[in-house]
């Protein structure tokens, strides 16, 4: 069977700023109607790659297609598949959220029904607020409003940079919905520029971690947090000694934090009873095991991984 084509594709993507390699040979690859989550460290290179995709800036070299087509910096066809919301959404304050959704289509040279603009306040969850000054709206229902403007040329591809800044918890669960809802109902590809990990962990489909301009894992979500490469943390207060009996035994253990009473090995969940035993029989003190895989751990695990290497070269 033939694998499909992705939606989107970012091939050896490199942009230079003076002296900064921003991207340094950046992939990634997005899945036709998928949460994809797009992860990075403060100055990893997350909005430096959203602003060359939507031709804001011009790559130094590198390949972007979409949906199997190269596509050149600010080419109209693409754009006009792409609805984007980049950092906080911007509205006229006083005037009232249809009007504000007017004016954007307007822009995009449409002229859209009163009928076809309360549709999007309907789906964002704003319909009894259409007529309100958006002056009056939460920073929440500004960016649900920011998805009905991203969403008025009926894009195939959204792009949310850090879309639950800002919010509360209400605000993050709405938008969580919100987004489930555009995927599931309307088919959209949405990507989603974030660094509050939990988030992702519980929308995306599969992920991409950048880190100083390079793709350091990406994957199916689902895949990569199973019980394969759990993390342990093991609680003691004796933690270089049991470190040091662990690697003997042939285990990789990161070093013990200074001042910290506990250590951290990866082990597939099924190993776990045979290092159980294997602590036993050291006679040194144990008193917690701890299995984790969460997105947070992953991303640490592997954003540390690349800064070591990063200071070897």
């Amino acid at each position: 069977m033939q694998k499909p084509i992705p939606i989107l594709e970012i091939e050896n993507l490199r942009k230079r700023f003076g002296g900064f390699q921003a991207l340094d040979g950046l992939n990634l690859s997005v899945q036709r109607g998928e949460i994809f989550g797009f992860l990075g460290s403060n100055g990893a290179g997350k909005s430096t790659t959203i602003r060359c995709l939507l031709g804001l800036i011009a790559p130094d070299s590198g390949n972007i297609r979409f949906r199997g087509e190269p596509i050149r910096p600010g080419q109209r066809d693409f754009l006009r598949q792409v609805g984007c919301i980049i950092e906080k959404p911007d509205f006229y304050g006083s005037l009232s959220a249809l009007r504000n959704l007017e004016i954007s289509a307007r822009m995009y040279g449409m002229k859209p029904s009163s009928a076809e603009m309360q549709e999007m306040l309907v789906l964002v969850g704003l319909e009894t607020r259409g007529n309100d000054a958006v002056k009056t709206f939460s920073q929440g229902m500004k960016q649900r409003l920011g998805i009905a403007q991203a969403l008025l040329h009926q894009p195939e591809l959204i792009i949310l940079d850090e879309p639950t800044n800002g919010l509360d918890p209400k605000g993050m669960i709405d938008l969580r919905n919100i987004l489930r809802q555009l995927k599931t109902e309307l088919g959209k590809t949405i990507i989603i520029s974030s660094h509050i990990l939990s988030e992702i962990e519980q929308l995306a489909d599969s992920f991409c971690i950048i880190d100083h301009g390079k793709t350091i894992a990406q994957g199916n979500t689902a895949e990569w947090l199973s019980e394969k490469n759990m993390l342990l943390s093991i609680e003691t207060d004796q933690p270089d000694a049991l470190a040091e009996h662990l690697r003997q035994s042939g285990r990789s253990v990161e070093a013990p934090k200074p001042g910290s009473n506990s250590i951290t090995l990866t082990a597939d969940r099924s190993e776990i009873p045979e290092i159980q035993r294997f602590l036993a029989q050291t006679g040194l003190p144990v008193y917690s095991i701890s299995p984790r895989k969460r997105l947070e751990d992953l991303f640490l695990q592997l954003t540390e991984q690349s800064e070591r290497h990063a200071g070897t070269h």
